[in-house]
């Protein structure tokens, strides 16, 4: 026959179990990833932390403008909102020049062609070829869907 003492044992070392399964951070990440994570830091731009299934393991930053939402352990949730001015103030202009890349290749199509135009029409004409090809791809507004 099972003892009092031995229901309650199970039950607390139950409870502990399910309370450490759930007792992580989740970074939800723009491209829908889900991050199961040890939040160790928040910066005006970046979030610190370390994987859930490795503490010890290396310390990871992550770029809080890649982040939609962050659930902590403790059940509270917090929405993300990215702030372009708070960025320039800490971000290097190598870091903004890389971020400037990677949003044109994510989000505008076709963008290197109008400088690989420009770039014919100035080697097989003259730099004046090269400006005439430059100007109407300066001018032109994007298209709506490539914003």
């Amino acid at each position: 026959m099972i003892s009092i003492n031995k229901i309650l044992l199970l039950i607390t070392v139950f409870s502990v179990d399910v309370y450490s399964a759930f007792s992580q951070d989740i970074i939800y990440k723009n491209n829908g990833e889900q991050v199961k994570a040890k939040i160790l830091e928040i910066t005006p731009v970046e979030i610190v932390y370390k994987l859930y299934d490795n503490p010890e393991g290396p310390i990871i930053r992550l770029l809080k403008e890649l982040v939609f939402r962050i659930q902590y352990d403790n059940g509270t949730s917090e929405i993300i909102h990215h702030d372009e001015s708070i960025l320039s103030r800490y971000a290097s202009p190598e870091a903004l020049h890389d971020k400037g890349e990677l949003d044109a290749v994510m989000n505008y199509k076709n963008y290197k062609s109008s400088g690989t135009g420009t770039f014919v029409a100035a080697l097989l004409g003259s730099p004046l070829t090269g400006l005439v090809v430059a100007i109407p791809a300066t001018i032109t507004k994007p298209k709506l869907k490539n914003l």
